[in-house]
């Protein structure tokens, strides 16, 4: 669904809310196809919601928030030729973007749960060290195909320690979409 300017301007006026997350779910395009030309359009259209709006957006690229389908992720490849896709329209919308979610792997874009052998599956602890080259492939990808004005976040502090160890990479932050998410 396209983001309403309504709702987004309710957000300021009544809430004070000037910055959103956004969530493009890319899951029509798991199984080895291009985004459609219709999707990039749906998305630089919620971007000048977004800008229209005076709003500014975090943004992360995802396939899915299930595991109840047979494929919840794609290929290594297939995610990189996204991430090519979509250079125009993050490059056009830069103004408005706060930072990019690492997305693309597992549920949610969490990077933790897959149904994938070229990224692992649940626990950190058990990957492979080629299953760690794959994830800083895509990584590298984002890092090297967004605007440099662009910060990019990983949801957890141990990927970035397992695929760059201790070395300065000053646009990769963190986020955690789960703080305070259970009592204690």
């Amino acid at each position: 669904n396209l983001l309403s300017a309504s709702t987004l301007n309710g957000y300021r006026t009544n809430e004070n809310i000037t910055v959103i997350q956004r969530q493009f779910f890319l899951k029509d395009f798991i199984t080895g196809t291009p985004i459609s030309q219709t999707y990039l359009n749906n998305v630089q259209t919620d971007f000048n919601t977004i800008r229209n709006s005076k709003a500014k957006v975090i943004v992360r690229f995802t396939y899915t928030s299930s595991n109840q389908t047979t494929s919840y992720q794609p290929t290594k490849a297939q995610i990189l030729a996204h991430i090519q896709q979509l250079i125009p329209v993050i490059n056009a919308n830069k103004d408005v973007i706060v930072c990019i979610q690492a997305g693309f792997i597992g549920q949610y874009g969490e990077w933790y749960y897959t149904n994938s052998t070229e990224f692992g599956t649940g626990d950190y602890t058990a990957l492979t060290n080629a299953q760690w080259a794959n994830r800083k492939e895509i990584m590298d990808a984002m890092i090297n195909s967004y605007p440099i004005e662009i910060p990019l976040q990983l949801r957890y502090i141990y990927a970035k320690q397992k695929m760059y160890g201790n070395a300065y990479i000053g646009r990769i932050g963190f986020y955690n979409d789960a703080f305070l998410a259970q009592d204690g």
